[in-house]
């Protein structure tokens, strides 16, 4: 009999099934064909490292070149057997570098073992690193990624990863401006809701990340049995500032299925999903199969999305290096200023303006030597959280700066609570979060004006020795505006403009 590998073209990739029809076609009887792969030592042939449902296994020739267009076959092969394995291969040959919380969503995969016996997130990595077509970098960081093997350990990859993680940032604002909607239009509750955190950009729901999650109350949402406590439905989100792609839904709606999909009562759940646009088969899909589909250049305005991304690509320039000083004095912030102008009626312009001076503070900060720049840092606070809008490390781990930003109008004077709550709070989470600083500055940056009764309070908190604190107001926020930047004065002004 001719060897196995003669059956198989370059570059192809067959199920057992499929090589045993090949087989059966030269006069083989099915059993013969099946014990013939079985018995198989042809050198020829590749046996790839991935299990399918009744102990079906894929085949290739061992010379086949494992390039890009040979992992695209594998996910169509892989597609109707191991879709979370399929979107995630689709996803990475695009990207070529996925967050761990985007890889996560693609994979459908709960974080922690489950009794249907859904493989976990590290063992469907495991399954693509054996394949040769990724590896895991920066474990257990806020970068840790799945980088294609011919970008690992390259400065390209990083790159990829902060530019992804700048991306997150804009999600999470997205999200909480997304689920604020939902919220006034009383489609959810409005306690009974968890947001993002910012550290990860997920919240967890029965085992799987989304966005965010609620619960609705709406009438013909509300489940109802005989003799029993009616309850509520849930409603998960995904929400993404960038363009929706069909394996993007796919992703959404295989985690919906793991979450319904209770064995003892089958859980109704309401999937939203939003992004700046969709692909045409995307929104296909999300509409054929019931999705709350939100295009938000449409839902938001043209002029609200173009300035997010104006902002993503702002606050993107704070990671820059060694390009920072030429990016920043070029950077068009006449353009972001007429964008907040125009927008100064949007219902949503508030949480633009709040976004606006968090990043304009890290690229201040970045100007003035600060490196390391975060924003929404989540830091433990007794048995709650506190969220530091910006923060930045200078020498090491031994100097920090915090900024907490209020962006109001420039007649509103700062208000005494925020002060004792981000000196006596924020600030002190954050130390104790960062054991090893010895020096903190510490400021709290408004757009409005700061009155007597807000540097009165300041002046009555008991600080430690280690905070060096400051109140700031608009004009001394332009005041520490260099030369090269001067042009983002006037977006300071506007960020003070009334509605």
């Amino acid at each position: 009999m001719r060897s196995l590998s003669t059956f198989i073209q370059r570059g192809e990739i067959l199920t057992s099934g499929q090589l045993a029809q090949r087989l059966s076609k030269t006069g083989l009887a099915p059993e013969a064909a099946r014990q013939a792969i079985s018995r198989s030592r042809d050198p020829g042939i590749s046996i790839l490292p991935i299990s399918l449902p009744r102990r079906r296994r894929l085949f290739a020739r061992r010379d086949s070149d494992q390039n890009d267009q040979f992992y695209a076959h594998l996910a169509s092969v892989l597609s109707d057997h191991r879709p979370g394995l399929s979107r995630t291969i689709l996803a990475l040959l695009k990207r070529r570098v996925l967050l761990r919380a985007d890889a996560q969503r693609l994979l459908a995969a709960p974080s922690q073992p489950r009794a249907s016996r859904t493989p976990t997130y590290e063992a469907e990595v495991a399954t693509l690193f054996d394949l040769r077509f990724c590896q895991v970098e920066a474990k257990d960081t806020a970068l840790e990624r799945l980088t294609i093997n011919s970008l690992v350990g390259s400065s390209i990859s990083h790159q990829l990863a902060r530019s992804e993680r700048t991306r997150h940032t804009i999600d999470v604002r997205l999200t909480r401006i997304v689920v604020d909607q939902f919220r006034k239009q009383a489609v959810i509750g409005w306690n009974s809701h968890a947001l993002p955190a910012p550290a990860t950009g997920t919240v967890s729901f029965s085992d799987f990340i989304f966005s965010a999650y609620g619960h609705s109350w709406l009438d013909p949402l509300i489940r109802r049995a005989a003799g029993k406590i009616p309850k509520s439905t849930p409603v998960l989100f995904d929400i993404s500032a960038r363009e929706c792609d069909v394996h993007d839904v796919d992703g959404f709606l295989h985690r919906l299925a793991h979450v319904g999909s209770n064995r003892n009562a089958r859980m109704p759940v309401l999937g939203v999903i939003a992004a700046y646009a969709f692909a045409p088969n995307a929104w296909a899909v999300a509409k054929n199969r019931g999705l709350f589909a939100i295009n938000l250049r449409q839902s938001y305005g043209e002029a609200a999305v173009e300035m997010l991304a104006k902002m993503e690509n702002l606050l993107r320039l704070t990671n820059a290096h060694d390009s920072f000083s030429d990016q920043a004095a070029t950077t068009d912030y006449d353009s972001l200023a007429d964008d907040l102008t125009t927008l100064r009626a949007h219902p949503y312009v508030a949480e633009l303006r709040s976004l606006g001076l968090e990043i304009l503070a890290a690229v201040l900060l970045r100007a003035s030597g600060w490196e390391a720049l975060r924003l929404g840092l989540v830091v433990p606070f007794n048995s709650t959280k506190r969220d530091i809008d910006v923060i930045g490390k200078r020498g090491g781990d031994d100097e920090i700066c915090l900024v907490e930003c209020k962006a109001a109008h420039e007649d509103k004077e700062l208000d005494p609570p925020d002060v004792r709550k981000f000196f006596t709070e924020t600030v002190p989470a954050a130390l104790k979060y960062h054991t090893d600083v010895v020096k903190c500055h510490a400021e709290l940056w408004t757009t409005g004006r700061i009155g007597r009764e807000a540097k009165a309070e300041l002046a009555r908190l008991p600080l430690s020795k280690r905070v060096y604190a400051k109140l700031l107001e608009k004009k001394d926020i332009i005041s520490l505006v260099p030369t090269p930047l001067s042009r983002c004065k006037r977006l300071i002004e506007t960020l003070s403009l009334p509605n």
